[in-house]
């Protein structure tokens, strides 16, 4: 049988309103040291744990978090909810997971399905759609950060690739090349700040946009090795291996110099075609959105959150290339 308040003040001799005073740190609550020892002591004696749902009641709050993510086989995603969790609960509050395929309706599914259980925020790690959902959220002035996008209407929380991608462009002008290609996803910056940064440096920037499903990226990427581009910049990892895979199994004379946006640290990814990597230093993205979050959350005015990307230049290569199996949940 769990211990109530009611135990505790008659067992400590006080009544059930200066034991909650005590509790809630009410500055209310005067009363002698001797009778705030013997309020501890009698808490500690009894074991009494304060009930989440009715303090979640009291303060208006549910004492939880909300996350809205892509696919967790995802190795990236996966990572990412892990910290998500790890830094929630440093923070105090519960993380709400609610994964999803990427594509409007199942995304805006899950953000609904994450609104019915009334998280205090929500952590938006996809696109956020303009839209009914996008509008009642601004209205409500509701605790959400997006991650990883920009907005000129929600707190954000995301990379610049600026300073990384004009170390990249200025590597590919040292090693001779004047023309680079760019595979990106939907929704990337990397075609603005790479296109601005080629500019400056007076090279030209081919972009091609890849598409969801696996034999479809495939398709592209055979188009794209069968014109043999000298540099390639890869905007995402899932891009990256696929090309890789497909240069060594149909293309092996095939010897592009390629930078690429990957947080792994796999050896895969120190292939000898690999001149640099470009991370998103995803530990530091994770910490601050949650931290800025929660102090959203409990009433603080925090700002948008810019995190610079790390530009890692390769140093040993390492020529073996792993399998599918050896390389966890590249799917």
């Amino acid at each position: 049988m769990s211990i109530t308040l009611k135990d505790v003040a008659k067992e400590a001799g006080v009544s059930v309103s200066l034991v909650s005073k005590f509790l809630n740190a009410d500055p209310s609550g005067r009363m002698k040291e001797e009778t705030r020892r013997r309020i501890a002591d009698t808490l500690a004696r009894l074991n009494y744990r304060p009930s989440p749902l009715a303090r979640s009641l009291k303060l208006g709050r549910s004492g939880t978090i909300g996350l809205v993510i892509s696919n967790l086989r995802d190795p990236y995603f996966a990572l990412f909810a892990d910290r998500c969790l790890k830094e929630a609960k440093e923070a105090g509050f519960q993380l709400l997971i609610s994964p999803c395929e990427f594509g409007r309706e199942a995304e805006e599914e899950a953000l609904e399905s994450l609104l019915e259980r009334r998280p205090d925020g929500i952590l938006y790690g996809l696109h956020l759609f303009p839209g009914r959902i996008a509008e009642r959220l601004a209205a409500e002035h509701y605790p959400i950060l997006l991650i990883d996008q920009k907005s000129d209407r929600f707190q954000t929380a995301y990379r610049d690739d600026a300073p990384a991608l004009q170390a990249a462009i200025a590597l590919f002008r040292e090693r001779g090349h004047r023309k680079i290609m760019l595979i990106h996803p939907e929704y990337s910056l990397w075609p603005e700040v790479a296109g601005s940064e080629c500019h400056k440096a007076g090279m030209e920037l081919e972009c091609r946009l890849t598409v969801p499903g696996r034999e479809q990226r495939l398709t592209l990427l055979r188009e794209l090795c069968c014109r043999k581009p000298s540099a390639l910049l890869v905007n995402g990892w899932h891009s990256a291996y696929a090309l890789l895979q497909l240069i060594e199994r149909e293309f092996p004379d095939y010897e592009p110099d390629m930078v690429i946006d990957c947080f792994l640290e796999h050896p895969f990814f120190q292939d000898r075609r690999i001149i640099a990597r470009i991370d998103g230093d995803q530990p530091t993205l994770v910490r601050k959105s949650v931290a800025a979050l929660t102090a959203r959350i409990n009433g603080e005015t925090t700002g948008n959150i810019v995190i610079p990307s790390l530009f890692r230049p390769s140093v040993s290569p390492v020529p073996d290339i792993p399998n599918e199996q050896e390389l966890f949940l590249l799917s």
